[in-house]
């Protein structure tokens, strides 16, 4: 109550918004205050719902990726064609996510190193920016993975890139180019016999 003018507030929820509704007993115009209230919180709203259910579409194609090869009643080409279509349509808005989620796969699951770059093939002949991006993510996490004396990570990398000629995202010129850098950094002066023999 505020100089003799009653308020009363009024916490409503409903299927797509919540708002605060204010009503006062004096003048009409004072319901303007109601109107401050309810775009602040339908916003908020709006914003946990689409938060929401981008982790759901996250999380359903995380599945997708780690699942494709399984044990399935369909061929495991037609299975590669459908995830490639489905990650093509999402790439406006999960990229860095499908660039993730293939990395660590490449990493994580050398046995299915094939499958991988196949998909990443696929993807590469429906979004040709798309394959330029993967091989730059790739060719980074190399390098960091040097760096970081992450060897068996980095040797993995390594393999993944190769087999990208095999799809055509990766030129054979750029990866005999890769390979020269190696042996370039091999036969420095003062690098460790056990350097050594690891680049060769």
């Amino acid at each position: 109550m505020i100089s003799g003018i009653y308020f009363y507030v009024l916490l409503v929820f409903t299927e797509h918004t919540s708002y605060i509704l204010i009503l006062t007993d004096i003048h009409p115009h004072t319901q303007a205050h109601i109107y401050i209230f309810i775009p602040f919180l339908d916003r908020v709203y709006k914003k946990r719902r689409r938060v929401s259910e981008n982790q759901e579409i996250e999380d359903r194609l995380e599945s997708l990726i780690h699942r494709v090869g399984e044990k399935s009643t369909s061929s495991l080409e037609s299975n590669l064609e459908g995830l490639a279509s489905v990650l093509e349509a999402d790439l406006g808005v999960f990229r860095s996510k499908i660039l993730r989620i293939l990395t660590d796969c490449a990493i994580k699951m050398p046995e299915k190193c094939t499958i991988y770059t196949t998909l990443v093939g696929l993807l590469n002949a429906k979004n040709f920016n798309f394959g330029g991006e993967f091989v730059d993510y790739m060719v980074k996490n190399f390098k960091d993975s040097l760096k970081a004396c992450k060897w068996d990570v980095a040797r993995y990398s390594l393999r993944f890139l190769a087999d990208l000629v095999n799809c055509h995202v990766l030129s054979c010129g750029s990866l005999m180019q890769l390979f020269d850098n190696m042996l370039d950094a091999a036969n420095e002066d003062g690098v460790p016999q056990v350097r050594r023999d690891w680049y060769v």
